[in-house]
């Protein structure tokens, strides 16, 4: 008596983890009579499991599966967009109940995190989704930039290298790597990461108004001012490169060519700051 409720555990599990989804209570209806069909004489608890098993496996639901929306997954970025992150944390947890191993979602909740400031909150977001997104490079390097923030260098480069092992020419985890290694004071490294990430993508701005600190901090005004100007004309309508180049202007006593630079950066407006 006591088999045919836990047959249905089993086959329930069975089910969710094959489907990706909870099973509905048909499913699982249509599941147990293949169990009883397989448990009928001469059969056994296990050749019942095992008939249901089968049917699972030539399921549509399995055969054609398809990765479904949990339910606030679409509520959640519709918030985001409207710029109401409260709402679309809230919206991407309940999605996140029916289905914790979401890394897609648990990147989206981090998102909504940062927005909100609550970057431990992200940090965990990111973290969990760097453990169920193994060979995604976005997760861990998200994950690492927060724990750069956090001063936690070491864990940041660890991911940084995790992300770089993933995709090698991905600037975004060259650059968390430099960064990681120069708050590690690996200063000469740092300036081997942020010069290849370069090579790649000569508009990443991050790198080189970080490698133009650097050189600038080295005394190395020629070298730094070389990399600001190559920086601007290589994203003209970054914000971010045209900043740093007044900063270096203002840095050796340049007002004039800072203020320049400053109206330029201002000239171009918000739409261009993460540029």
């Amino acid at each position: 008596a006591q088999e045919t409720p836990c047959a249905r555990r089993i086959v329930t599990a069975l089910a969710r983890r094959a489907f990706r989804q909870p099973p509905t209570a048909t499913d699982v209806d249509t599941l147990m009579a293949f169990y009883r069909e397989g448990r009928e004489e001469p059969g056994t608890f296990e050749t019942g499991v095992q008939h249901a098993l089968a049917r699972i496996l030539v399921a549509p639901k399995f055969v054609f599966r398809t990765e479904e929306e949990p339910a606030g997954v679409a509520k959640g970025k519709t918030y985001a967009e409207a710029g109401q992150y409260k709402e679309a944390v809230v919206e991407y947890k309940t999605a996140l109940q029916a289905d914790p191993r979401r890394g897609d979602i648990l990147l989206k909740l981090g998102d909504a995190d940062v927005k909100l400031g609550d970057l431990r909150a992200a940090i965990g977001d990111y973290r969990r989704a760097a453990d169920v997104l193994p060979t995604s490079a976005e997760a861990h390097v998200k994950a690492g930039s927060l724990l750069l923030l956090a001063r936690q260098f070491e864990e940041a480069k660890g991911l940084a290298d995790k992300a770089l092992q993933i995709d090698p020419k991905n600037v975004d985890a060259m650059i968390l790597m430099a960064n990681s290694m120069a708050g590690l004071k690996d200063i000469d490294g740092a300036v081997a990461e942020y010069q290849e990430a370069l090579a790649l993508n000569p508009a990443a701005d991050a790198a080189s108004a970080n490698l133009g600190a650097i050189q600038l901090f080295r005394g190395e005004k020629d070298t730094a001012e070389a990399t600001f100007t190559k920086a601007v004309a290589s994203a003209p309508k970054s914000v971010n490169a045209r900043m740093a180049l007044a900063n270096f202007y203002w840095a050796t006593g340049r007002q004039k060519e800072a203020e320049e630079s400053l109206k330029a950066a201002v000239a171009l407006g918000p739409a261009n700051l993460a540029s």
